[in-house]
């Protein structure tokens, strides 16, 4: 794991549809990421609501995004789903 790795941390988040976020990585990889399949997950119930689901934040030091309902997702699990969806 290179130092980029370790260090790679979320700059930029915007919600782009009622479970899509548009995200910007520190290493300036950007990605369109649909969230649906993880909200179905009932700890994430909250999200289902497209006005909170509006309503997301880079969490504390980049390291996963946050909303205000205290439901959050990390950047490592992120960064797996920025993969995939980027090639």
């Amino acid at each position: 794991m290179s130092m980029t790795d370790k260090m790679r941390t979320i700059g930029a988040v915007r919600a782009t549809g009622a479970a899509k976020v548009h995200l910007l990585w520190s290493d300036g990889t950007k990605a369109d990421l649909d969230l649906g399949d993880m909200l179905a997950d009932r700890a994430f119930a909250a999200l289902r609501d497209p006005a909170e689901f509006a309503q997301v934040q880079v969490g504390d030091w980049g390291h996963g995004l946050a909303w205000p309902c205290g439901a959050e997702l990390g950047a490592d699990r992120l960064w797996l789903e920025t993969l995939s969806a980027t090639g």
